[in-house]
């Protein structure tokens, strides 16, 4: 049983010997290329090149936040560099302030400490608030001003302008408490 197929097959007679000589085997045989090489790069498709240019655009416009959220932060840097050097000279804050000075700013009910005199002069105009750094202020009018012309969100309203909401609103006169 040793015996390949074709040694049987000669010795029952059935292959020619003529026929049956050995074939050459796949290690000589030279590799064959059923594909032409295509030397061109493969192109993108359009998918894939759509992605890029959204991917790009991303970029760009991630770039372009960035830019400005930095203009916007160096701006209000000099605004504030600005209201500490007149703060520095007009600032009338003191220690022993006693009375407290309510007023809205930002949506929330603020106050400040004042004395009798500067309560006086903030209630007449005289004096102003200013907002910086999480601190209120107590400055003269005129630098109040002119904070309010270089950035209005740093001099609250001292009048307590009223809400629009509830002038719209009024109270009915039946209306029994």
């Amino acid at each position: 049983m040793t015996e390949s197929l074709r040694d049987q097959l000669l010795k029952a007679g059935l292959a020619k010997p003529k026929v049956a000589r050995k074939q050459p085997t796949r290690q000589h045989r030279k590799p064959v290329n059923k594909k032409p090489v295509n030397k061109k790069p493969r192109e993108v498709s359009d998918l894939a090149q759509a992605w890029q240019a959204r991917a790009k655009d991303e970029k760009d416009s991630a770039k372009k936040r960035s830019g400005l959220k930095q203009a916007e932060q160096k701006r209000r840097r000099e605004i504030n560099n600005k209201i500490v050097r007149l703060l520095d000279s007009g600032k009338q804050n003191k220690d022993t302030a006693d009375i407290s000075r309510n007023f809205s700013h930002f949506g929330k009910i603020r106050k400040i400490m004042v004395d009798k005199p500067q309560l006086e002069q903030l209630n007449s105009g005289s004096l102003g608030v200013i907002y910086l750094r999480g601190r209120y202020y107590l400055v003269d009018a005129a630098i109040a001003v002119e904070v309010k012309k270089m950035s209005p969100q740093h001099v609250p309203d001292l009048q307590g302008s009223e809400n629009p909401e509830e002038s719209d609103h009024p109270v009915p006169d039946d209306l029994i408490w």
